[in-house]
């Protein structure tokens, strides 16, 4: 009988039995408030074996948010490859008299979510170094590779001003964004201070932001009223706060990229005019939706016209080192328009590089009718995706050559990125490597565990019509990541 009952012991205590354990303890979860008056996804698989340690509403379709990051980076991936790059180029069109040149300076964007105002600089001292001291035509913008929708399906309309959803174009610098230092008055009612980082002649600032001893719930911020330049910071700063810079999105990012290299090349000595002597560049209308062809080679839309300089991004799997880590909706919307381009050969588009994603994860095996792509960055509230599909699209990862990168792209918990202050003090720090994701009434969580009895776990937790604070939501959203870590 005591041989038996050993037996019976070391069977409980077995895989069967801590998978049990935890369906189990998510399935009371899913009981508590305010998950009681939600909705609850959770998929969780055991890498060598591929056995269900838990799953409650895994083939539901649920809000992903920021989680779709994950499909986008692993569907560019293999697309794309990790070591692509975007190129932005200069040209001088025209002829070379002296130091004049009787043409245009052309900008060529690439689709570079990384290219910045210091790189435009360097392109403006390129200029010098090459002889050109003056341009008798002007600096153009050649934005032509994506389409000229600047803003995805289904994004908030009240998002525009703020950095996280910037416009989408192929020429951009600064993910979209114009500085802005703000300074705190001194008394309860003061006006808050706001001036440019760097003076600019195409932006304005101004502010109606007040000091509060209450500023409850509406802080200062970016505001400004689209189609102007004009930008507004509202709302209210706590009295006794420090000054900060604010990153507020700009109207359009071509346009603030040849200001901003006018005046590098101002600074470099180089005098330009401000009439075009040739045609201009075959660009799309602003906020038009484009799934034409793709522009013709560089050589052949300016033929006998000069490279002055090129500038190359760092590697696909770089760049998403910093875009999973600080979940940039800026870099994953300008890849996702870049799968149209290198995939489909069109212009780069919002709905072609969501139909390069569909189509990828079509192939890995998830049902075409439970998931919806809008857009790369997970900010459309139209997207959908099951635990299972996120689950189903981590495990090919890891499988893939690029696995290891992809997995040690992602943020650590209690570490890095948007997870470096959740799951600190417990055993998930720094065993889960995840995307984590956040809109009004959607939280969600995905990725790798490495558990202390299991190995390694693919894992999705997915929350949707989260009414009420969400802090509740996120502690029990952690509890079952928690307790998958921990599970004998």
């Amino acid at each position: 009988m005591v041989c038996q009952t050993l037996v019976w012991l070391v069977l409980a205590s077995g895989p069967a039995a801590a998978a049990d354990s935890l369906q189990a303890q998510v399935n009371a979860i899913a009981e508590r408030s305010p998950l009681n008056r939600a909705q609850l996804g959770v998929l969780a698989i055991e890498a060598a074996t591929g056995r269900a340690l838990a799953q409650h509403q895994a083939d539901r379709e649920f809000t992903p948010a920021s989680t779709f990051k994950v499909l986008l980076s692993v569907t560019a991936l293999e697309t794309l490859g990790p070591q692509f790059r975007f190129r932005t180029q200069l040209l001088a069109r025209g002829s070379l008299a002296g130091d004049r040149l009787d043409g245009d300076l052309i900008l060529v964007g690439g689709g570079d979510p990384t290219l910045t105002a210091a790189d435009l600089t360097g392109a403006a001292i390129a200029v010098a170094r090459s002889g050109i001291r003056e341009v008798r035509g002007t600096v153009l913008a050649d934005e032509s590779l994506y389409e000229g929708r600047r803003w995805g399906p289904n994004w908030s309309w009240d998002g525009m001003p703020f950095y996280y959803e910037a416009p989408i174009q192929a020429l951009a610098i600064d993910k979209g964004t114009i500085d802005v230092v703000i300074t705190p008055g001194a008394r309860d009612g003061d006006r808050v201070g706001a001036a440019l980082a760097s003076p600019s002649p195409d932006y304005t600032i101004a502010s109606i932001a007040v000091m509060s001893a209450s500023p409850d719930d509406d802080p200062e911020r970016c505001s400004h009223r689209p189609g102007t330049t004009r930008i507004l910071i509202v709302g209210r700063m706590p009295l006794g706060a420090s000054g900060e810079t604010l990153h507020c999105a700009v109207e359009d990012s071509s346009a603030r990229a040849v200001t901003v290299f006018r005046q590098a090349l101002e600074s470099a000595g180089v005098r330009v005019a401000a009439t075009a002597l040739g045609p201009r560049p075959a660009n799309d209308e602003h906020d038009v939706i484009d799934q034409g062809p793709a522009p013709l080679p560089i050589a052949k839309r300016y033929p006998n016209a000069q490279v002055v300089w090129s500038h190359d991004s760092p590697p696909l799997i770089g760049i998403f080192r910093t875009m999973l880590a600080k979940s940039d909706n800026f870099t994953a919307e300008h890849v996702l328009k870049m799968l149209a381009v290198v995939k489909l050969k069109q212009r780069g588009s919002f709905i072609g590089g969501a139909t390069v994603e569909q189509r990828f994860a079509v192939g890995l095996g998830i049902d075409r009718d439970a998931i919806d792509v809008n857009d790369g960055s997970g900010l459309s509230s139209t997207d959908k995706i099951t635990p299972r599909g996120l689950v189903s699209i981590l495990r090919h990862a890891a499988a893939r050559p690029y696995g290891n990168d992809f997995i040690n792209a992602l943020p650590r918990a209690g570490m890095e990125g948007t997870l470096a202050y959740r799951f600190a003090g417990t055993d998930a720090a720094g065993r889960i490597r995840a995307k984590d994701g956040y809109m009004q009434h959607t939280i969600a969580l995905a990725g790798y565990a490495d558990t202390l009895h299991h190995g390694r776990v693919f894992f999705a937790v997915m929350i949707d019509e989260a009414t009420g604070p969400p802090v509740p939501y996120f502690d029990l959203e952690d509890e079952i990541v928690r307790d998958l870590i921990d599970l004998p």
